[in-house]
């Protein structure tokens, strides 16, 4: 029996423009299947679209030609309020820019991200606390984000994204670049038990250590190798 993709994307090309420059197409042409509890690995050179890459598999952005599927949806075709519900629920994702809010605390950041997906409970952090303890960032939850190192707001950025029971792809742009070993090690074997669950990943990297989560696939001037 054929297990259907969780994630499809089907000759997806998406282009953008720079103010006056030309036309550049960012991602071109590219197919993916993704399968349940696997990993695809995108490699690649500054600039060769894998940023964009991400940013249209969790419905950030729509293509500009071709289709995205998520669990049996066409998930480009759907209206943006719709693409936020689902993002909100089935997905966890870091993206280059984080997405924290600078000014608010770390704690106040989760809240957030929480309240988002579910409605408020007395206890909102209690799914975050094993995720804080492993990187080490209980210390940290009243700090404000603006306060904190390059890797501390990457690992609130990280927590934030892997935490939700109906996550079923996670997606994550560069998230070791500034990990060090110990909690790079942390970060693989979370996406290793999730994917053990069947959840999936993307992520975009250089870092040749988490090469052990799955299939590496090269993308080079918006195109992807097959």
């Amino acid at each position: 029996m054929t297990v259907p993709a969780l994630l499809e994307l089907d000759r997806v090309t998406k282009r953008l423009r720079d103010g006056a420059r030309a036309e550049l197409v960012a991602v071109d042409q590219v197919s993916l299947a993704i399968l349940p509890g696997e990993c695809h690995r995108i490699v690649g050179a500054s600039g060769a679209g894998k940023s964009t890459l991400l940013s249209l598999a969790v419905g950030l952005v729509q293509p500009t030609e071709g289709e995205i599927t998520f669990r049996g949806e066409v998930f480009s075709r759907a209206r943006e309020s719709h693409r936020s519900e689902v993002r909100r629920r089935f997905m966890g994702s870091m993206l280059q820019q984080l997405g924290l809010i600078a000014s608010m605390s770390v704690r106040e950041n989760l809240l957030a991200a929480e309240r988002m997906v579910r409605a408020p409970r007395r206890d909102e952090l209690a799914a975050y606390t094993e995720l804080l303890q492993a990187f080490d960032l209980t210390p940290l939850l009243e700090a404000r984000v603006q306060t904190l190192s390059g890797g501390e707001r990457q690992r609130v950025a990280i927590v934030r994204a892997l935490v939700g029971s109906e996550r079923a792809l996670f997606v994550l742009d560069e998230p070791t670049a500034h990990l060090d070993d110990k909690h790079t090690e942390t970060l693989i074997a979370l996406l290793s038990e999730s994917m053990a669950r069947g959840c999936s990943v993307i992520v975009a990297t250089h870092d040749g250590r988490l090469s052990r989560l799955g299939t590496s696939r090269v993308l080079a001037q918006g195109r992807l190798d097959k």
